[in-house]
């Protein structure tokens, strides 16, 4: 078998039989190649100049060439083809397919191409082809697709194409072929594809061409020659002739003005003649019926009434005719039935399609193999958006554009097509001359006045929508006659009047839109007709926005299924709907008050009677509002408190979120009554209890998150009965035990996170049984043994994480990672993601000191340097050609550099993550989002007064903001002793601070965490002020603790465990700009400046950071938090991840003052300091805004080196002194008290008169016992002295004892005095230091320039 056989490439083997018989073929291959401009080596791929199976686009049958594709729409490395095509293209005599379309080929098409003879497909569009066509192509009798438009050719088409009987599809359209239509293409018999469009063709299509049929696509329009004459087509044109007539005018009357300006618009690629090609305009085939029609009577137009309902039943003429036909009139007798059928436009689609989607708009967006709803979150500088998805709530971030689809119509944005503009004036009576009108669709439009009587002429018109324009009056009483209709949308117009009776007789109708109208009246009992059919039922009504009255009818009130919305009407009741859903609101009402909330912020200024625009509630279920609660979406609500048992009463619910919220308790047992609940998301509270066996009745279970709780005891075996669960996240508990193997049951389960929880014992087996499995997660448990063989069954498994457990035993300590033989291929497919050793952690930590290491690369900030330099003298020369190249080659460094940075702040952040088994880290992760708050509004009359205004409040809020944080967090937290006084301090639980998983008490670790501060004098963020070329420090506060340290060393080196560094006031034109930005993006979202007075409190300690967000929470009242560590498996930041909070520390009212308190680690600071460096660049819209340099700081890496090791000597000497110090001291007070001993032992008092002596040298420090007094030498007695003299002397030197105490005291008590007077006038400085610019202003505006110096 020949397949099986590759013998080319680097051999130099030969196989003489198979190259004997293509070498032809391959000699002709390799001279069009050459002369195509391709390289040798991108044609030979792995076959060298031998195999030619393994060529490029070669395909060989029978040992000969029978397919060349060398199109340029696939991949190709070589780029286009150029050059021309090679006359040898004739030897090719087995060749059936070439393909050489979308490539820069010129020159003429070679005639040898007609030896070819086996050529079925034959494409070369979209090049640069010129000359004649060679009718030597009428020799390729094969032939059944000819493709040759988009290039130059030119001449007559050549009558010898009529040889081609098999060819089905011509297309030679955008060229410039002269002269007329040859009769001889009438006689090919099977062609059902003739496209001739924009050229140069003129006169009478032949007869044989000039027919309607709807399996012969013809398209010729925008066909005009030099003289002016066009191409002619009576048959098709006079059929058609009256709806082209009906379709101008309405263009004339919508487009007013500019309806002649706009024609190209509308003819698109049809010209005046083929309305095929007209936009929006889609034309379906008729049988003409009789003579009249046939003749095409001028009194009459050509109306002819199809033989059935639907265009499609026409049955299409005979086309088949004899292949040996010689003559024009053989060929009508076999073919031309053109007069047997007629055209007619069935569907006009005029609306205003958006090129782009806004801010909130409804889209779809492309995840996996199909799409998803969502809506617009955020439009990006790059042009990109975030989606938010409806079903999962997740934010799909950074989404292209083609990756869109318009929600409502299904189909892509097309940001090409600006030149279509809305629609204006009225709806001509020439819209009733559409008679075979199925679709009319003019919405988005600016349409006003009435909807014309003639609409009522549109007897086959199945939907009408008209929806978003500025229509009138009522709805015409004309339309009745429109019975087949199943759609009309008039919604979002000025409609006004009553809803029309006659409505209800359409057997047809499914869908009616009116809401947003000024409709009156009550609702036509008609309706109910609607719902009685066995087929075509009503499913949707919506009726809301308008002033109806009344009560629904019974039928349609009782008709479930119906998408029924009627709100935002004056007094429009639905009774029979209103009696469950009214039960709902009163189970809503309870759960929200029970878990702690306000009820009137439930009610979001609806009031208590309109449910659906209630907080986070939703009655819709697949798009149809079933008037039930079928969603509760309380995410980030600030609920503290329990869950109410009354959950079990909302049986209609489907989705139910209250994750990220502070709610305690158990999980309500009642949740087995949620018959219908998909989505259960109780994430990130602070639930405690056991998991409720009571979930395994969950049977439409799909997605299940209860992770960052304190939930206990086991995961239920009866989890195993949700088999449609696709989704498991329960990590970050204490959950534990054994896993049930009932998991083995969930077949549909595509991720399983259980990580960083008390699971123990082995892995079962039967999650090998998991098909779909694609995430394994069990990192971080107390699981023990083997790894299940089983899992090598999971094909589709692409995440498998283990470490922190122990599945393999290490064989030594080294830190290979040691994978068993049967494991090898699933390694091998999964790489870098497949977990199993048990030292990853150092791994991890190893990389993460690789990456803090590489974030400032010095090469780059000294290139950067190097181009402003060469820019700044460009524009001080006036080149500003060369300007703009070294602008834009800056600009594109830098954003090469944001992306390097993106990606190594996940690195970096494994520096946080892994450390003490990850405990420090996990808190993070349950710090709930909080929805955010509005700054103060305050008056102006512009954007500008109000700003400034805002700055000004700024200004006089700073050092009242500076001394709170630190008062009230830094100092405080960096002089705790342990953790547990510090949370004692702020009435904080430590019990999840102060132990970890394994029961341990978890200490401070200053030694683990340093903060190195050598930078901490680098220039700043982005919205440090820039005045002078010089730019404004940020102000670092830290505890007085360490002071000694720096003084003694700059700071090289500090051991807070918090350090705050305040942002400097923010500039005007910086705080205009991100106002009205704000504004432009997110509208009535945007929630105003709450930065104007900021402050980045920086950690090396994870578990510092969450203590820090649990004080600020205890201190001030929190205005909306945003964590932006929650995606922490991101491979790449647009933003480094931090604590996002805003406080008021205002009051409420105009008291309220929001400020921006930011939690974020010293490293992932040290990445936003440096990302901010190339932003200024990226952002800049001149070459002039960043003439300065941004970098001002240029040593290399060796001398940075350098300096922290002479800062590390000059640390180790000192702590060596402190150690000498101390060991001195220590030797000193053992020598004196040896001393002191041996003083008493040589003074052994007899108060009878005897004394035994010995000599002794006096000690140096002052004791009760003995020894010198304040300092003396004296000896207290000797052998001469009487015992009466030895007493009193001792007597003497007690009292000087009691006395020197005495003095010591009031001493230390002095000192005391002096250090709080040194804390007060430093406190004093302080103040005075922080109000100095201000201070100074003031006092220049009142002295003379004098006393200014003075």
């Amino acid at each position: 078998v020949e397949e099986a056989f590759l013998y080319g490439g680097n051999n130099s083997l030969k196989a003489e039989k198979r190259e004997e018989k293509i070498a032809k073929d391959m000699e002709a291959v390799q001279a069009c190649w050459k002369k195509l401009g391709g390289s040798e080596s991108i044609l030979y791929n792995e076959g060298g100049d031998k195999d030619v199976r393994q060529w490029k686009g070669v395909t060989v049958e029978d040992g000969r060439i029978v397919k060349i594709d060398w199109s340029g729409s696939k991949e190709n490395a070589g780029g286009k083809l150029s050059g021309s095509i090679h006359e040898d293209i004739g030897e090719l005599t087995e060749l059936q397919l070439l393909d050489l379309h979308n490539n820069e080929i010129s020159g003429a098409i070679p005639t040898s191409i007609g030896k070819c003879k086996k050529l079925i497909k034959l494409n070369l569009k979209s090049n640069k082809l010129d000359g004649e066509l060679p009718k030597e192509l009428g020799e390729c009798e094969l032939l059944e697709k000819l493709s040759l438009g988009n290039n130059d050719l030119c001449g007559k088409i050549p009558k010898e194409l009529e040889k081609l009987k098999t060819l089905k599809s011509l297309k030679i359209n955008n060229n410039s072929l002269e002269g007329s239509l040859p009769n001889a293409l009438g006689k090919i018999v099977n062609l059902n594809q003739l496209h001739v469009y924009n050229n140069k063709l003129s006169g009478q299509v032949p007869e044989a061409l000039d027919r309607w049929e709807k399996d012969f696509d013809f398209r010729y329009g925008n066909n005009k020659n030099n003289a002016g004459n066009t191409l002619e087509a009576q048959h098709r044109e006079k059929y058609i002739k009256t709806d082209m007539d009906a379709l101008l005018e309405c263009w004339k009357t919508m487009k007013g003005e500019r309806w002649e300006k706009d024609l190209p618009i509308l003819y698109h690629n049809g010209g005046d003649k083929d309305v095929q090609e007209w936009r929006g305009v889609t034309v379906e085939y008729f049988k003409v019926e009789n003579e009249k029609d046939n003749n095409g009577s001028e009194d009459e137009p050509p109306n002819g009434t199809p033989s059935a309902d639907s265009p499609d039943s026409a049955t299409p003429p005979n086309n088949t005719g004899s292949a040996d036909a010689d003559t024009d009139s053989a060929n009508q007798e076999g073919t031309n039935t053109g007069d047997k059928f007629k055209g007619r436009v069935t569907r006009l689609d005029w609306s205003n399609k958006k090129a782009k989607p806004a801010l909130k708009d409804e889209v779809l967006v492309v995840v996996g193999g199909g799409y998803i709803a969502g809506h617009i979150k955020k439009i990006n500088s790059d042009g990109t958006y975030q989606v938010k998805l409806t079903d999962s709530g997740g934010v799909k971030k950074n989404v292209k554009l083609e990756l869109l689809k318009d929600k409502e119509n299904q189909e892509k944005y097309n940001p090409t097509d600006k030149e279509w503009s809305k629609l204006g004036g009225t709806i001509p009576k020439e819209i009733g001359n559409l008679d075979e009108l199925t679709h009319l669709n003019l919405k988005d439009n600016e349409l006003s006045g009435t909807i014309h009587q003639s609409i009522g002429n549109l007897k086959k018109l199945e939907i009408l929508n008209l929806q978003s324009n500025r229509l009138t009056g009522v709805i015409p009483s004309a339309l009745k006659k429109n019975v087949k209709m199943s759609e009309i949308n008039l919604q979002h117009n000025l409609l006004t009047g009553e809803i029309p009776t006659f409505i209800g007789s359409f057997s047809k109708l499914e869908i009616i839109k009116l809401n947003n109208n000024e409709f009156d009246g009550e609702l036509p009992r008609e309706m109910g007709e609607l719902c009685d059919r066995d087929k075509n039922q009503l499913t949707t009504l919506h009726i809301h926005y308008n002033s109806l009255t009344g009560d629904v009818c019974d039928k349609v009130d009782e008709h479930a299924k119906i998408d029924l919305v009627y709100g935002n009407n004056k007094g429009l009741r639905a009774p029979k709907r209103e009696r469950p859903i009214a039960e709902d609101m009163k189970n809503v009402i309870k759960m929200w008050e029970e878990a702690g909330g306000n009820v009137n912020d439930l009610y979001n200024k609806a009031g208590d009677k309109d449910l659906k625009k209630w907080k986070g509630i939703s009655t819709l279920r697949d798009g149809v509002d079933v008037n039930r609660v079928t969603s509760i979406d309380w995410r980030g609500c600030k609920l503290y408190n329990y869950i109410h048992k009354s959950i079990g009463e909302l049986s209609a619910l489907v989705e139910l979120r209250l994750n990220s919220n502070s709610l305690k308790g158990f999980i309500p047992k009642t949740i087995e009554n949620l018959n219908d609940l998909k989505v259960l998301d109780l994430s990130k509270n602070k639930l405690t209890g056991i998991i409720p066996k009571e979930i395994g009745r969950l049977e439409s279970l799909e997605e299940l998150a209860l992770f960052n709780n304190d939930l206990s005891g086991n995961l239920p075996p009866s989890i195993g009965n949700c088999t449609k669960l696709e989704k498991i996240e329960i990590f970050s508990t204490q959950v534990g035990g054994s896993l049930p193997p009932s998991l083995g049951r969930l077949d549909q389960l595509r991720c399983l996170r259980l990580y960083n929880n008390c699971f123990s014992g082995n892995l079962p087996e039967d999650l090998g049984q998991l098909n779909k499995l694609e995430e394994l997660q069990v990192s971080d448990n107390l699981l023990t043994g083997n790894l299940p063989k089983s899992l090598v069954n999971l094909e589709k498994l692409k995440l498998f994480e283990g470490h922190g457990n122990d599945f393999f035993a290490p064989a030594d300590s080294d830190s290979v990672i040691k994978i068993p033989e049967e494991f090898q291929e699933m390694h091998r497919k999964l790489g870098k993601d497949f977990v199993t050793d048990w030292n990853k952690d150092e791994l991890y930590l190893k990389k993460a000191e690789e990456a803090i290491d590489s974030i400032k690369d010095m090469a780059v900030r000294s290139k950067v340097n190097r181009l402003q330099r060469e820019l700044c003298n460009y524009i001080k020369k006036s080149e500003s050609v060369k300007a703009y190249e070294v602008f834009n080659t800056l600009q594109d460094l830098s954003k090469e550099q944001t992306d390097r940075l993106g990606k190594l702040t996940a690195d970096v952040l494994l520096n946080y993550r892994f450390r003490d088994n990850g405990h420090r880290y996990k808190e993070i992760e349950r710090i709930p989002d909080v929805e955010q708050e509005k700054q103060v509004e305050v008056p102006g009359d512009t954007d500008e007064e109000r700003i400034n205004l805002l700055l000004t409040m700024a200004v006089w809020k700073e050092s009242e903001f500076q001394k709170m944080i630190t008062k009230d967090i830094v100092d405080p937290m960096n002089k705790a002793e342990d953790i547990e006084k510090l949370c004692k301090a702020y009435k904080i639980d430590a019990w999840d601070y102060m132990y970890d998983r394994f029961g341990q008490v978890v200490e401070f670790a200053p030694n683990k965490y340093i903060l190195d501060d050598t930078n901490s004098k680098e220039e700043g963020g982005e919205d440090e002020k820039v005045k002078d070329g010089q730019r404004s420090e940020s102000n670092d506060i830290t505890t007085s603790a360490n002071s000694d340290e720096s003084k003694d060393h700059g700071s090289l080196v500090r051991l807070d465990k918090v350090k705050a560094r305040f942002g400097p006031p923010k500039s005007y034109q910086r705080a205009l700009v991100k106002e009205k930005e704000g504004i432009a993006k997110l509208g009535e979202s945007w929630t105003g400046l709450k930065d104007l007075n900021r402050v980045t409190l920086e950690f090396e300690d994870p578990l510092m950071l969450t203590l820090a967000y649990e004080c600020i929470k205890k201190k001030y009242k929190i205005a909306g938090v945003k964590n932006k560590f929650e995606w922490i498996r991101t491979e790449s930041y647009d933003q480094p991840p931090d604590i996002h909070i805003n406080l008021n520390i205002g009051g409420s009212g105009q008291e309220k003052w929001l400020v921006e308190v930011q939690l974020m680690f010293s490293s992932i600071l040290t990445i936003k300091k440096e990302l901010h460096k190339f932003y200024d660049i990226v952002r800049a819209t001149d070459p002039k805004r960043i003439m300065s340099p941004v970098f001002k700081d240029f040593k290399t890496n060796e001398q940075r080196a350098q300096e922290k090791a002479r800062a590390n000597l000059i640390e180790r000497e000192k702590a060596l002194r402190e150690k000498e110090q101390a060991i001195l001291a220590k030797e000193r007070q053992e020598k004196e008290l040896k001393d002191l001993k041996a003083r008493f032992q040589s003074h052994s008092i007899d108060f009878s008169g005897s004394e035994s002596q010995s000599g002794s040298a006096s000690p140096t420090k002052s004791s009760r016992g003995g020894g010198s007094v304040g300092g003396c030498a004296t000896p207290i007695g000797n052998g001469s002295d009487s015992p009466q003299q030895v007493g009193g002397e001792w007597k003497s030197a007690d009292a000087e004892i009691t006395n020197l105490r005495a003095a010591k005291e009031a001493s230390a008590k002095k000192q005391k005095e002096q250090e709080k007077q040194i804390a007060d006038l430093k406190n004093l400085v302080e103040s005075l230091t922080m109000n100095a610019t201000s201070a100074s202003g003031e006092l220049k505006k009142i002295l003379s320039p004098k006393k200014q110096n003075d």
